[in-house]
Parts: structure tokens; sequence; C-alpha cells
């Protein structure tokens, strides 16, 4: 990459039409709408430019810093015909761990920087896995649409899929989600966050003519398996939760999981392979007894650790 002069100013030469003072024009409009993290870990960047504007070409640049330097990472041509914008992908960053400043910096027929604009950032999103089974998702803010950002969208895939549902918007740049509902799952989650353009002096729509938007890049956690163990239970409870005794399944995989229950004769009385599935408390379609049993359980979590429990609860009536 190609380290740029950041003053803007026209560099001298030889070419007697260059130095007439008549011939060179700045861009009249040269704006960076976006840059999102596509789905394969580039950065896309969409750009309005000046159709009439005295440019030959317009250098991509980017930099670690909003100060610079800013480095040339690539060069697009001028379209002859409409629509007038640029596009640029900057396969070259590494969008997963790092934040960056691009522009876009117009070059006139004498091949002397002119208007260079707004700022576009990725935006580096992070998720953690909390124990109380919530998931807390921070972001960089993006930066800069015209007149701001009118909100974020937050986007949850659960078990690694590639399917991703809405989960809620927010101004803010950080959100604890709850993931209970999902737990049965296997314990591995993803986001996306979608910052939106508010709309400013000039209501701005893409390609799609849909406001502009800049993606994050995709973060995951992953819960460790566990399973809640109820101590007791009530085939006749009037809540009927109650009625039946199961572990609460929290992150197992579904198919390494066996249950047995046995008596206090370590009679087997009951056994299952499936999570969701327990014991009513019958025996060959009998009461069982009243009294404590024992249960055995074995799984394996998600990242295929091998993981096996042993306990007692009551039968009550």
């Amino acid at each position: 990459m190609q380290a740029v002069d950041t003053t803007g100013t026209r560099t001298s030469t030889s070419n007697k039409e260059c130095n007439s003072s008549a011939v060179v024009q700045g861009s009249k409009v040269l704006y960076l709408g976006r840059a999102t993290v596509n789905s394969q870990n580039g950065v896309d960047m969409y750009a309005y430019i000046d159709r009439d504007a005295d440019v030959i070409d317009y250098q991509v640049q980017r930099a670690d810093d909003e100060i610079g330097p800013y480095l040339t990472i690539g060069n697009v041509a001028k379209p002859t015909l409409g629509p007038w914008e640029v596009k640029f992908v900057d396969y070259t960053a590494d969008p997963m761990g790092r934040r960056y400043y691009y522009r876009i910096a117009s070059r006139d027929s004498c091949g002397a920087l002119d208007t260079i604009s707004n700022l576009g950032t990725n935006i580096l999103l992070n998720v953690e896995a909390i124990g109380n089974l919530t998931c807390n998702i921070t972001w960089s803010p993006y930066r800069d649409f015209d007149a701001g950002v009118d909100e974020y969208e937050i986007y949850r895939s659960a078990d690694g899929g590639s399917s991703f549902t809405f989960v809620t918007a927010t101004t803010d740049t950080a959100y604890m989600d709850d993931i209970k509902p999902y737990s049965n799952s296997k314990g591995k989650f993803c986001y996306y966050v979608k910052a939106i353009a508010a709309d400013g002096i000039i209501p701005w729509r893409d390609e799609f003519n849909e406001k502009f938007n800049a993606r994050s890049n995709v973060a995951c956690a992953v819960h460790k398996a566990r399973l809640w163990m109820p101590t007791a239970f009530n085939p006749e409870s009037d809540v009927l939760e109650n009625r039946v005794w199961k572990p609460q399944g929290v992150f197992a995989r579904p198919d390494s999981y066996t249950l047995f229950i046995m008596d206090r004769w370590g009679q087997e009385v009951f056994r299952t392979t499936t999570i969701s599935s327990g014991w009513d408390g019958l025996i060959n379609g009998n009461k069982a007894s009243m009294g404590v049993y024992t249960y055995y359980v074995k799984y394996r979590s998600i990242e295929d650790v091998p993981v096996e429990e042993r306990g007692n609860f009551t039968l009550l009536y």
C-alpha cells in the first residue's frame, strides 16, 4: 500500500494545461455512504460522486487512527456512465479484530489530490458469554453518516447457524441478551449489529433504495453445558410443570443425552435419550411409591466434553 499526502494540496506539473487555473475544478459531491462488513469478512465501501467534476479516479484510503497516516489500498476509475457511484471491497482488512478508518480521495486530471470524503468506520463487535444465561454484546460506534446513526439493530443466530433473526434495536452501543428461552439449544450464539443512518438534509438512499446502513462483523459466544436438577416433584401437583421430574437441560448435545432413574433398591424405573422428556412418576402404568430416587445422566457439551452427573430427588404426593 502507498502512503498518501493528506493535505489535499495540488502538486506542481510541467503540463501547460495543468498550470492553467481554469482547468482544475474540485469535486462538488464526494460522500462515503457506508463501510460495512460483508459475509466474506471484507469491508464494502459505497460512495456517491460528482459526475461533472474534473476527476480521473478515486483513491480508497485506510488508517488505524482517525488522524492517520492514511494509506491508499485501491484505486477506482471514474465511471463514464451512471450510476455515479464508487464501490470498493477491502479484503486485506481484519474486521473480526480491528477497527479501521476509511475515506475516498478524488484525483484530478493533473494527478493531484482534490476532494476528500467523510470518514467511514467498520463496526467492531464483541460478545461474551455470562454465567446467568446472558450474552454481553458490545460494539464500536459507526461514523460518520451525514446525520449520524438513527439506531443499531441487533441480530442473533442460535447454535451457530447461518440464519439470523432480529432481536431488538437500540441507540446504545451495548446490549445484554437474555438467552434463557434457548436453554435447550447447543449453547452457541452468534450476533451482528447494523447501524441505520438517520435522515439529514439529504435523505441518502443506497442502490436498493434503503437508508444507508453498515453491518458489523459476526461474533459468537459459547455457553458451557450444564443441567439443573429438581430436588423433588409431585405427579399430582396443581402446577403442571411440577408433575414431571426432568433435568432442566442447558446447552447439551441432544444426540449424546441419556437419563436413568432408579429406585432405592437400584432397579431402573425410567430411561430416556430425549432432553425434553421426563418421568411422570409411573412404573408400568402404576403410581410409584413416595420416597427418594436416584438419577444418573450423561451427555456431551457442544465442545464435545463428556459430562456425567448423579444425585437424588424425592417423589411426593
